[in-house]
């Protein structure tokens, strides 16, 4: 439902796994990255949580849905 609503605004959208590394993702050119919503406890996402520390490091926005939030 997220996702619908995203493409119903009409701007650009690229969507990755969770296991994107970050030079992959800034190879798009964000302009915001959105983490998304998912299941589980953020605990059990360590690998993630250091793509998201590195990710801060950039200069690209960064918003949080659930547990996207949480990671963050």
């Amino acid at each position: 439902y997220i996702l619908e609503q995203l493409k119903g605004l009409g701007v650009p959208l690229v969507v990755l796994p969770q296991n994107t590394s970050v030079q992959e993702v800034m190879s798009f050119q964000p302009r915001l990255i959105l983490l998304s919503n998912g299941p589980g406890d953020p605990r059990n996402y360590k690998q993630q949580i250091e793509t998201v520390r590195d990710l801060l490091k950039q200069t690209t926005p960064i918003r949080g849905i659930c547990l996207g939030h949480q990671l963050l």
